[in-house]
């Protein structure tokens, strides 16, 4: 797990100090190591350099791609630079340096992220005659390019963001994981340097860099709590390679880039169902099989490992099943969980974590993340995630890969990504019961909706409109949308004009995307909710130096879900059905009983409502004069101070527009154009 960062120079040389200074500004995410590569495309020349903070051991161990100069001392003839910020998790030698090359110096990795099957793949390998110096996974994945060019991301199973220059080709490769886990974002300065990097504040200090806000990205945001939903940020002319997408660029053909233009590039993964299973019981045994295969994987570490334990029953599953991979290997009592709770009982998870911590008997460590320090910190974690979060879960995330890291523990595994595919969400319910509506199964409908609210004719109605709605063209979609009264009350705080000219919905396409479970699937991992979810676990974890992994994001398991019936997956009051009853033994009871779900969650609504020294209200008025013409200012504080008081519905529209406003002040961005 690391920060990289990289410049593809148009003709004016390389800019080798705002390279550093990319690196420099991600050491948070790894204080391990520092390392650098400039190369001449043309000549075919390159020199390897350190910094400061690079080792002495990585300066003395003779590998072939070991620093032989300091960084700031490398002059202008180069036009390509790759740079390297290490936390040391697999071969934590200085042979594990990077960037790394091959033997012949030809190939140049500069690698974020972990390949989980890298044993299996560096088997592949060495039967096709490679031979390995390191024990790193780094190694493996460049064998793997050179071996199989763009086509070997497709063999990974893990998270990565991969940059390889190709000295003798002039080819330079970048590639993300399938579920965008690690980040990879990219900007085109005013000169033409291409530029990339882990972090979009590493582009902050390169000469050229003007912050400027996506205003239509900026609508998203505060009316939907939309973010990573699409290539672009919230940053003009910065962009993100997607998840599961690659490009090759070639030197002897360069492409003419322009500020504000997205660069062409390739998907190489699709899910494919598998096949259906022939019951509901073969179905339990073989999504247990692939759970275990996956925290099995998801395990392979040369530094300790821990847990973000919610109390809910993804996280406590993988507590679960580490705890019994390790008591096989009688290794158990290296186990540590690490968890967030609130001293107020009603948002408090305590006791569930308390089942979990006490069926393993694992070492717990809990933090309980005070309201005095949520204005205080903000600033700092909004720094970290570069972009605006939507709430309080990302402060209390933050503090937890801070606990663990005072712990010592570099590696959390977490269960984040299992309810976008195993019907965690209530749009899963719905596409159940918009199959009974389809099907004829009135029935069957109206039997769930008693059981859900009683006899309230109100909400019976309102989803069988919904139903009826299903299919819709976007035009009407964007038409309905609009008329919301969520829509309208939020106009008149931010009138849709001083964002864009022509609304469009950013779910274009949505209707299509609710018609079955695998459709719906794919848009709650790509579009919404997962994408903001995994940018908010990445950005705490490195905060921290702490590498987070997702062994739920797993390919086998979630084709194997989209392969299933709906109703394996969803029943009455049985959210993630197939799920839970395969993981039925391996959980405390009182977990496997357990129906509602709360995770990490805070006092949110009482700390807004009870500020005795104003602190909430101070930030939302300071942000608000910060957004300009953004906003109207005399509805904004009218809907705070209703909110505050109870006079309309909570929501966290008060909390985007207290970190859009303090995000404009910590990136100076420009909110005019």
């Amino acid at each position: 797990m690391c920060g990289i960062s990289g410049i593809i120079s148009r003709g004016n040389g390389l800019q080798v100090n705002a390279l550093a200074e990319m690196n420099n500004i991600a050491k948070h995410r790894g204080p391990d190591d520092e390392g650098y590569v400039c190369i001449n495309s043309k000549t075919k020349d390159y020199i390897s350099a350190g910094g400061v903070d690079t080792p002495d051991a990585s300066w003395q161990t003779k590998t072939g791609y070991q620093p032989s100069i300091m960084v700031h001392h490398i002059n202008q003839e180069y036009n390509v630079g790759l740079a390297h910020r290490r936390l040391s998790i697999l071969d934590l030698s200085p042979l594990g340096h990077l960037p790394m090359s091959d033997e012949t110096s030809q190939y140049w990795i500069t690698y974020n992220g972990e390949v989980y099957n890298y044993l299996e793949i560096r088997k592949e390998l060495i039967a096709l005659g490679c031979s390995f110096k390191t024990e790193s996974d780094t190694e493996v994945v460049l064998q793997a390019y050179i071996n199989w060019g763009k086509a070997c991301v497709e063999k990974f199973e893990g998270m990565f963001a991969i940059a390889i220059f190709d000295i003798k080709a002039g080819i330079l490769f970048l590639a993300r994981d399938v579920f965008g886990i690690k980040p990879l974002y990219y900007w085109v300065s005013p000169v033409g340097d291409f530029c990339f990097a882990s972090e979009i504040k590493q582009f902050t200090n390169y000469p050229g860099w003007k912050a400027t806000m996506n205003k239509p990205r900026a609508f998203d945001y505060l009316y939907y709590s939309l973010t990573d939903h699409t290539e672009e940020t919230l940053f003009e002319h910065v962009f993100q390679l997607m998840p599961a997408n690659r490009v090759e660029f070639d030197f002897n053909n360069l492409p003419h880039w322009q500020q504000g233009t997205p660069i062409v590039t390739e998907n190489y993964f699709r899910f494919k169902p598998s096949p259906q299973a022939k019951d509901f019981e073969a179905g339990k045994q073989q999504f247990l099989v692939k759970f275990q295969e996956s925290v099995k994987l998801h395990m392979r570490s040369d530094v300790t490992i821990g847990s973000a334990l919610s109390g809910g029953i993804d996280s406590s599953a993988i507590v679960c099943e580490i705890n019994k991979i390790l008591k096989e290997e009688g290794k158990s009592e290296l186990q540590k969980t690490f968890s967030a709770i609130s001293d107020i009982p009603k948002y408090s998870e305590q006791k569930w974590m308390q089942e979990v911590t006490d069926f393993t008997n694992v070492s717990a460590h809990f933090v309980s993340p005070k309201k005095e320090d949520v204005i205080k910190l903000t600033p700092k974690i909004l720094w970290h995630m570069d972009e605006p979060y939507q709430s309080q879960s990302a402060f209390l995330g933050y503090h937890v890969f801070e606990l663990a890291a005072r712990n010592g523990v570099k590696v959390l595994l977490n269960g984040q990504g299992a309810d976008e595919y195993l019907s965690g969400y209530e749009e899963f319910r719905n596409l159940r019961w918009y199959k009974f509506f389809k099907e004829f199964k009135w029935f069957s409908l109206l039997k769930e909706f008693r059981f859900y609210f009683g006899l309230n004719l109100k909400t019976y109605f309102s989803y069988l409109i919904k139903f009826l709605t299903y299919g819709f063209p976007d035009a009407w979609f964007d038409f309905f949308s609009k008329q919301s009264s969520h829509f309208k009350s939020y106009n008149k705080i931010m009138p849709p004009k001083a964002y864009f000219e022509k609304f469009v919905h950013p779910f274009k396409g949505y209707n299509s995307k609710r018609k079955s479970h695998s459709s719906l699937t794919q848009h709650q991992l790509y579009c919404s909710p997962l994408p903001r979810f995994l940018h908010w676990e990445d950005r705490n974890s490195m905060a921290h130096s702490v590498e987070a992994r997702v062994p739920f994001l797993n390919k086998p398991m979630i084709s194997f879900a989209m392969g299933q019936p709906l109703e394996y997956l969803d029943g009455l009051n049985a959210p993630k059905k197939l799920m839970v009853e395969a993981l039925k033994n391996l959980l405390p009871p009182a977990i496997y009983n357990r129906k509602d779900k709360k995770g990490f969650i805070t006092a949110e609504e009482q700390w807004v409502k009870n500020d005795p020294d104003g602190a909430f209200e101070n930030a939302f008025k300071n942000s608000i004069e910060k957004l300009g013409d953004l906003v109207n200012r005399e509805e904004a504080i009218n809907y705070y101070l209703k909110l505050k008081s109870g006079k309309i519905n909570f929501d966290y529209l008060y909390w985007r527009l207290i970190l859009l406003g303090m995000w404009v002040d910590i990136y100076k961005v420009d909110i005019r154009k």
